[in-house]
């Protein structure tokens, strides 16, 4: 028995060791406690010190009007824009600044549009083409219920809308008959003012003249064109020529460049 007293010890020492533990552990937990009180007390200075950080804190242009931003008038960019007075120069090249970016915006708004046009064209197109392989003619299909009689009746109508009956479609007829008959006319043009012994040229004039182009020498008011000058065997030339080229001449009288010398003698010796 006093070996298991020694080992395990008396009840009054389990009862010293319990509570000495209990107030280690109470310790602890004050001094636990005593640290998060702390760290909480700093956290709330600190919140109290510094505002949350938020758009109404941080950005300064909250009250103006955002919409110049997206606006093609935006003078964001502009190296003017506080400038008391602006010169002409300055003006037209600000408006023609927003003038070309206006143009570049509609042309790319169009190509959009047209591009959505093509694309809605091209479904339209395949479905349609699908519906022609998969279903027969509408005429061919059969009509099982008066709702289906009446949807078709009212189909045709709507294709016969436009279609013209009687006294119209005779007026039609006649018109489209005029029409072809005054395009197969020849062009009517004026003829050339100039005549020669009663006889007056018939061909035709040149814009804004009263001659034609044979003729137009006649005109003492015209500076385009002249005489061709060419002389040859006492005869002066008289066809008509633009004088727009120096030494212009008319096609009887060009001056064709000179053929190449061929000495045909040393052209054979060289064959043979």
């Amino acid at each position: 028995m006093g070996r298991k007293s020694k080992k395990c010890g008396s009840p009054k020492e389990k009862k010293k060791r319990k509570s000495t533990k209990k107030e280690k552990l109470e310790a602890d937990l004050t001094k636990a406690a005593l640290g998060r009180s702390q760290v909480l007390e700093c956290a709330s200075d600190s919140d109290s010190d510094v505002d949350m950080a938020t758009m109404e804190n941080v950005w300064d242009g909250q009250n103006e009007d955002s919409s110049d931003a997206e606006s093609v008038e935006s003078q964001m960019d502009d190296s003017l824009k506080h400038a008391g007075a602006f010169s002409l120069e300055e003006v037209a090249a600000i408006h023609h600044k927003k003038l070309s970016r206006l143009q570049l915006l509609y042309q790319r708004q169009y190509e959009r549009l047209a591009y959505i046009m093509k694309e809605k064209r091209r479904k339209y197109l395949i479905a349609l083409k699908k519906e022609k392989e998969t279903l027969s003619s509408i005429a061919d299909q059969a009509r099982t219920s008066a709702k289906d009689q009446k949807l078709y009746d009212k189909l045709k109508a709507l294709n016969r809308y436009h279609r013209r009956s009687a006294s119209e479609s005779v007026a039609y007829l006649s018109q489209i008959e005029k029409r072809q008959k005054d395009l197969a006319k020849p062009p009517s043009y004026t003829k050339c003012f100039y005549s020669e012994g009663g006889v007056r040229c018939s061909k035709s004039t040149i814009p804004l003249t009263r001659y034609c182009f044979k003729h137009i020498l006649e005109d003492p008011n015209q500076f385009l064109f002249r005489a061709c000058g060419c002389e040859k065997a006492d005869t002066i030339c008289r066809d008509t020529v633009t004088g727009l080229c120096a030494g212009e001449t008319c096609i009887l009288h060009v001056k064709l460049p000179p053929l190449p010398h061929v000495n045909i003698s040393t052209e054979n010796s060289m064959v043979s």
